[in-house]
This record gives C-alpha cells, sequence and structure tokens, in this order.
C-alpha cells in the first residue's frame, strides 16, 4: 500500500505525461497541417496585405454625441 504523499505523485504525473501526450500530439498534427499549406515568401504577403489596403476603405466612425430632443414648435414660434 501507498502512502498518500507517494499516491497524490504518481498521480500527478500520470496526468502531466497525458497532457504532455496531448500536446505532442497536436503540434505534430499542426506540422503535418503547415506542410500542406503553400509556403509565401514575405514579398508576397506584404504586396497582398497592400493590395487589401487600398481596396478596403477604413469606416469613418463617428463620435457618439449626445441627442437633443427635437425642438417642437410653440403656440408662441408659429404665431411669430
Amino acid at each position: 500500500m501507498m502512502d498518500p504523499v507517494s499516491f497524490w505523485m504518481q498521480a500527478n504525473l500520470f496526468w502531466i505525461r497525458l497532457y504532455q501526450s496531448q500536446q505532442e500530439t497536436y503540434l505534430r498534427m499542426l506540422c503535418s497541417v503547415a506542410k500542406a499549406v503553400p509556403h509565401e515568401t514575405a514579398a508576397e504577403i506584404a504586396a497582398e496585405a497592400e493590395a487589401m489596403k487600398t481596396t478596403l476603405k477604413p469606416v469613418a466612425r463617428s463620435t457618439p454625441q449626445s441627442r437633443k430632443p427635437a425642438a417642437r414648435k410653440t403656440r408662441l414660434a408659429a404665431t411669430a
């Protein structure tokens, strides 16, 4: 029978190894996907970004202004 500290350490090691295995598998999968993606040069990426800049115009955002209620015409203003 194990003492509680040894049991706790063994349990932690199990979960650490499992987590490490999952991470390694995930990285291997990412590497295999990256190999299939065509490699672009930095110049091609920069040219594409510049082309997107010229086609996409930034939307002008207006600052939110406090909305004033519409001025109502009073009888005095209507007769004046």
